[in-house]
């Protein structure tokens, strides 16, 4: 994997840069963070999986909004999927079989918003 890192948005020729970063882009990556603390911490009160529920939940309500996302033209907003391509393997049923491609840690959830014990 090559990896090119600038604090700048832009590329300048002088630039010591890969040659595929002077390409024309072939796809767009969208990355939402979320990130939760649980502040004040009382062991007593609050267990582990509920300070994790508790953050976690906002990516379940992103996740929503993205999938209730609709447009008249979808492929100019998202990689479309039209099949899946892997072998049915461990893990393989959290890839999309068509439409919009979404990684999001609310996929291990398997789109409920209780937090899976594995």
């Amino acid at each position: 994997m090559d990896v090119h890192w600038n604090e700048k948005h832009f590329v300048e020729k002088e630039d010591r840069a890969p040659e595929w970063l002077y390409l024309k882009p072939s796809v767009y990556l969208q990355q939402i963070i979320v990130r939760g603390k649980v502040e004040p911490w009382n062991i007593y009160n609050l267990s582990s999986a509920l300070a994790v529920k508790g953050p976690l939940s906002r990516a379940f309500h992103i996740q929503r909004l993205l999938l209730d996302f609709h447009t008249l033209d979808l492929q100019t907003h998202c990689f479309v999927v039209h099949e899946r391509l892997v072998a049915p393997s461990d893990g393989a049923e959290l890839l999309p079989d068509g439409g919009c491609l979404l990684l999001s840690p609310t996929l291990f959830g398997i789109t409920t918003t209780r937090i899976p014990q594995r």
